[in-house]
């Protein structure tokens, strides 16, 4: 036997095979593959009828979504540049094909589940803001521009001064809560203003040297530890305890009452509750005071890391604005400081 009788015995076992499914061969010349492939899952199928079991379809398209779980569309819709940015920064695409807003959420979950400290816990923010502002310093001073404005920090004007701002202040917890969030957006707004104005007019000794790069770079954190919180404010989203206690802050600290202030931000930093963490129940027993425990006494900065964060640049904000307009020492915290 040589090769070619080989090749025509293949030949016609297939042949053979093909003429054993009817239906497949068409005019006894050729056959479509798809049709031999539906014909051989058929004969499967009713061989093993029994030992089959279909899965049910599972619908997963937009619609259905948005029907079975409104509520959390809607607030995911409402953050989704933020969670493309949040991809972005993990290096993941924003959006796979076929992917809802649901589903892209589901994912960005799944990725920083995997590597939660990955980006976030072992980063130095200070670290990474004066080396920014190094490279913008000599970058701007390679392009032959000002040498005092390459030390300069950049800041927004808010249209208010601080003295318009009090009198506004002097109405909160008397409107509704649209007035309160924006009043609390012109606080934080006219305070960077003025922290910006402040670290501009140093010398340029003093912005050049490790002091004032220090400063610059803390004054940089402070306005990206604010963004989530202005955004929220403008979006009139931010939940109403945090807002409760950002608008006793800001009425003592326009009030120039920095002890009262002060003591408004540790109520709403780390509570007064016995467990701050909002613990109720530790065993079988209820605690005695546990329908006392309100969410007002539980402390917010343990929540999450991106409310520590605007918590803590509240905290900056007073200390700025007593130095920036003091008073008596009785209502001062760390008069001598």
């Amino acid at each position: 036997r040589n090769v070619m009788d080989d090749l025509l015995a293949e030949i016609s076992r297939k042949r053979t095979y093909v003429e054993s499914k009817p239906g497949v061969l068409k005019n006894n010349k050729f056959f479509k593959r798809g049709d031999l492939l539906e014909a051989e899952k058929e004969e499967y199928e009713k061989k093993h009828a029994q030992n089959v079991v279909y899965a049910p379809k599972l619908e997963t398209s937009p619609t259905k979504e948005a029907e079975a779980y409104p509520e959390a569309t809607q607030r995911i819709a409402d953050s989704m540049s933020e969670i493309n940015a949040r991809l972005r920064k993990r290096g993941h695409p924003i959006r796979l094909f076929g992917e809802t807003d649901l589903m892209v959420f589901q994912r960005l979950k799944k990725i920083e589940l995997a590597a939660r400290d990955l980006l976030e816990g072992s980063k130095n923010d200070m670290k990474l803001l004066m080396e920014k502002m190094d490279h913008d310093s000599a970058s701007s001073i390679a392009s032959d521009s000002s040498t005092t404005s390459s030390y300069d920090v950049k800041f927004r004007e808010s249209g208010l001064t601080f003295e318009q701002l009090a009198e506004k202040a002097l109405q909160l917890n008397k409107h509704d809560y649209s007035y309160d969030s924006a009043v609390v957006l012109n606080f934080c707004q006219v305070l960077l203003e003025l922290w910006g104005k402040d670290l501009n007019t140093r010398p340029l000794d003093e912005k050049k040297s490790q002091k004032g790069r220090l400063e610059s770079a803390r004054y940089l954190q402070t306005v990206d530890y604010l963004q989530p919180l202005m955004r929220k404010l403008k979006s009139a989203k931010l939940e109403e305890e945090i807002l409760d206690s950002l608008t006793v802050i800001v009425f003592w600290t326009c009030q120039k009452e920095y002890v009262k202030a002060n003591d408004a931000y540790l109520q709403m930093a780390i509570g007064n509750a016995p467990w701050p963490i909002g613990v109720t129940m530790h065993g079988i027993h209820a605690r005695p005071g546990k329908d006392k425990l309100a969410t007002k006494t539980i402390a917010h900065v343990l929540n999450d890391e991106l409310q520590r964060k605007y918590v803590q640049a509240s905290k900056r904000l007073i200390t700025l604005c007593q130095k920036l307009y003091p008073t008596v020492p009785s209502k001062s915290v760390e008069f001598n400081a």
